[in-house]
């Protein structure tokens, strides 16, 4: 089955603004849910084969269905990287979810 391929624990990261002390706003990301899901290097094969959508993408990733994952999300892994959420595909049945996503930290 896919799940035992959801090795890595990764943290939802959702944006918020915040005061900064000075009358302005300052961009934050907030940690949210935490769930297994994989991340997968994407090589020149495998990117035309799943035929990535965005340019900027470097990861592929697969997730449970029940995750709440949109492209204003992102990710962060175990060990610290961050990812932005480039693209979702739309959902395989009631399996899992598949998304792009670009390296940022």
């Amino acid at each position: 089955m896919i799940e035992d391929h959801f090795n890595h624990t990764l943290t939802i990261l959702t944006q918020s603004s915040v005061s900064d002390g000075a009358g302005g706003k300052t961009t934050t990301w907030t940690s949210g849910t935490t769930y297994k899901g994989s991340i997968i290097l994407y090589n020149g094969q495998n990117r035309i084969k799943d035929g990535v959508k965005n340019a900027t993408s470097t990861h592929q990733h697969l997730f449970p269905y029940s995750v709440n994952l949109t492209e204003a999300n992102r990710v962060q892994d175990e060990s610290g990287r961050v990812f932005q959420v480039n693209y979702i595909q739309p959902a395989m049945g009631n399996h899992h979810k598949r998304a792009e996503l670009g390296i940022i930290v």
